[in-house]
């Protein structure tokens, strides 16, 4: 993904509020696009990882886990449809999509197996059910938005939609 400055973005919002500071603009442009990113969850990235190093400390709970710049400047907000399930022992892998479902309706005794269903958690966790039996690969798409107060934002969704994301940021 490319990214681009805040400031590089700010000289349309800025001509119509001109004695605004800019760090009060740059605040108000990302929070604009986080709101856009959150609302139409355009943004977003395929993450392949894998249950063994994605624990986030807490049994059963894992971590959407994203990588250089976008680790630095992007939050997971959501998972978008189902999760990819591929099992890496067997000798012709094959991606099983798993659904998303309400937790409350798991048994929470279940033996570990093959993951079927998982839970989306707040902040990039979500949960897998029943419990893995072993390592499996995963290929969840992300739904992403900005960080609070970065510096700098992913330029794809600015090429088409930069105008309503101004607009948001003039709102503000």
């Amino acid at each position: 993904m490319n990214y681009v400055t805040v400031d590089s973005q700010l000289r349309f919002v800025a001509q119509l509020v001109r004695r605004c500071p800019t760090q009060a603009l740059r605040h108000a442009f990302v929070q604009a696009m986080r709101d856009w990113c959150n609302q139409t969850q355009w943004l977003r990235k395929d993450v392949v990882q894998s249950t063994a190093n994605t624990q986030s400390g807490i049994e059963g709970e894992y971590l959407v886990l994203l990588d250089g710049e976008d680790a630095e400047f992007l939050e997971v907000v959501a998972i978008r449809d189902n999760i990819k399930v591929t099992d890496p022992t067997r000798s012709q892998p094959t991606e099983c999509p798993i659904p998303p479902s309400d937790p409350s309706l798991w048994n929470n005794t279940a033996a570990p197996n093959p993951p079927r269903t998982y839970a989306y958690k707040p902040e990039g966790m979500f949960n897998l059910y029943p419990t893995p039996n072993q390592d499996y690969d995963l290929r969840i798409t992300a739904v992403l938005q900005p960080k609070d107060n970065v510096l700098r934002v992913p330029d794809a969704p600015l090429i088409k939609y930069s105008s309503h994301i101004e607009a948001g940021a003039l709102e503000f």
